[in-house]
Formats: C-alpha cells, structure tokens, sequence
C-alpha cells in the first residue's frame, strides 16, 4: 500500500548537522582546478572522486568483492516493499547524515552484502517512485508538500547522480533553476536546490555550467547495440563453441524485448530490466559502470540465468542446443521479471 506522505513531515536540524552546504562549496572549491573543462562526465567523475570519503564506491573486482572493503558508511535499513520511499527521506534527514559517504543499504529480511548491487538497486526503486509521485515531466508537481520533503528528495536525487543510480531525467526548467536558484517562491524547487547544494551539485555546476546537461531527461532507451558496447563477454577455450550459441540466442531474446516488451504475469519486462537483472539499476548511470559490465558462463544444470550484481556480472547457462529455442527465453523471462536480483 503506497504510504501517504502528506501526513508527515520532516524537520531538519540545521544547527546540529555535521555536514553542511558550506563543507560542500569548500570541496568544490578546492578541486576547481582539477576540473576538466568539457568533458561533462569526466568533471562529474573527477567531483565525485574528491567528494566521496569512507569506503570504496565500488567493488574493484571478484578479490575485492570477496574480502569486503574498508572505511566508513552511510547505513541505509530499508523494507524492499513498503514504505521504502518515506523511510529514506527521513534518513536523508537525520542530523548525522552524511552525504560523503557511501551508502551502504540493507534490505529488511534480505541475506545480501553491500559492495555496490544493493545500493544501485536501491537508488534505482527510489528514484523510479520519488519521479512517478512528486514530478510530473521531470518538474515537481504543482502544489504544496509538507516542509522538508523535497530538501530530501534533492539529496536522493543529487545521491543517484553521484553513487552510480538512475538517471533522475530532470525537466530542462527544472536543471535551469537549479542551476541559478531561481525559484520564483516554488516551495518545492527552493527545498530541491537545497538538497543538491547539501551534496556540492549547485556548486559544481556552477563551477562548470555545461554538466547541466547531463541532468536533463533526453536520455535515449537502452538499445541491444547500446547493450553491447558496454558489456564484456568472458568466453573459455573449452566451450566457445557453445557459449557462442548462447550469446545468439541471448542477442535474439534481446531483439524480441526491444521490438515488443515481453509480458511475465503482471511484469512487462525491457531491455531495463535486462540490464536491472545484473546491475541493479535499470539504466547507465551518468558516469558508467564500475567494474566493468560482463557475462560468463554457468554449467548447464543451473537452467536460469543468475547474477552478481556487486560486480555487474550475467552468468547465462550453457543450455542444450537441441532444445525448442522458447525453452531458454522462458528461462529468461523466469530470472528477468523477479524482484531481488541475482546475489547481490
């Protein structure tokens, strides 16, 4: 049941909060040298480097996965299906909230460890509700919301830009006042800007006004070709052959969802939520991916695709070739219409 927001509202406690919009124009600041000039995504990885502290954004590799990583972060207890929206506008709003840190999220009831699937997916389910209930066309919704909503709404949005989330698709107007802060007494855009400026992106776009751009919502849909250039396949000596089969057939199920989203019960499944399935966010954040997108290859005993979606990683079986070709695709659309995805 979708959770009414205007029955609460959120306070924030500025006097006490450790981490304030100051702290976040001293960072810019102090890198405004080391930005580059007009490589809109190279200033945005370049600001997120220097503005992120604690434990590595990511995991470097299948090493690195396995051993964990070291540092400070930001925890985030969330329930998958209810009230994950409200709950995290409210951390966002806690005192000792602290936006250089990365987050780290735990779903409720969910065996999993945090080394980057769990956070995508997470800024990925956000994001998508915040958009759908308090945005129409990329700009907040006309009307009023209880005070400190979308201060922490600008925090989760300017969080999925810079911790590797969706691509919030902002209006042009919208980027256009935060940009300059014009907001014309709209309650909702003056807590927005203050939420961004919580995580130094006012600043920064000050510093370089062409990454604006970026923020707007004229990002294409994900194509097979699109899906292709940013994914390695790791294919073996012993069963090229084979693997080669299973990567056309995987290309033809790719083909078959971009020409007609396929339908699984009540999901309609797109080529987002292929890319979901291994990653956890169903579309290519501002910055990419790290590690690396790929697909190996699993023994043909495990018939549905799995996943590993800490290191963006597909694992497709080896299926019999000799089997009716609907056989596999209905083994996708099992693995690419579930809810929690892969082992995280």
């Amino acid at each position: 049941m979708e959770e009414d927001l205007s029955l609460f509202s959120i306070d924030f406690d500025d006097a006490n909060v450790i981490f304030d919009i100051t702290d976040a124009s001293t960072i810019v600041t102090s890198i405004y040298d080391l930005l580059p000039e007009d490589d809109n995504r190279q200033i945005l990885t370049c600001f997120k480097e220097h503005f992120l502290q604690g434990r590595r954004l990511d995991s470097l590799d299948e090493e690195h996965f396995l051993t964990g990583g070291d540092g400070q972060v930001s925890d985030l207890i969330v329930n998958r299906s209810e009230h994950l929206l409200s709950d995290t506008l409210i951390a966002f709003s806690r005192w000792d909230y602290n936006p250089r840190l990365p987050i780290r999220v735990k779903f409720i009831g969910e065996f999993s460890e945090d080394f980057g699937g769990p956070r995508r997916e997470f800024l990925d389910l956000a994001v998508t509700e915040a958009m759908e209930r308090f945005f129409v066309d990329g700009a907040p919704k006309p009307g009023s919301l209880p005070n400190g909503v979308f201060r922490s709404i600008g925090i989760l949005l300017a969080q999925t830009i810079i911790q590797g989330g969706p691509n919030p698709k902002l209006s042009a107007e919208t980027v256009y006042n935060l940009a300059t802060e014009e907001c014309d007494g709209n309650a909702a855009m003056e807590e927005l800007v203050s939420g961004f400026k919580m995580c130094g992106l006012i600043q920064l776009i000050a510093a370089r006004p062409s990454i604006r751009y970026l923020l707007m919502g004229n990002t294409t849909n994900l194509t097979v070709a699109k899906f292709w250039s940013i994914v390695t396949i790791k294919f073996t000596d012993e069963n090229k052959a084979r693997e080669r089969q299973v990567i056309r057939m995987f290309n033809m199920y790719m083909q078959n969802v971009c020409n007609k989203p396929r339908e699984v019960g009540t999901r309609v499944l797109t080529m987002g939520s292929i890319l979901r399935f291994f990653t956890g966010v169903s579309s290519i954040p501002l910055t990419g991916f790290s590690p690396k997108p790929s697909i190996e290859f699993i023994r043909e005993a495990d018939y549905l695709p799995q996943s590993t979606t800490c290191l963006n990683l597909l694992k497709l079986p080896l299926w019999n070739n000799t089997v009716n070709q609907m056989t596999p695709f209905a083994a996708m659309d099992h693995a690419f219409s579930t809810t929690a995805f892969g082992n995280p």
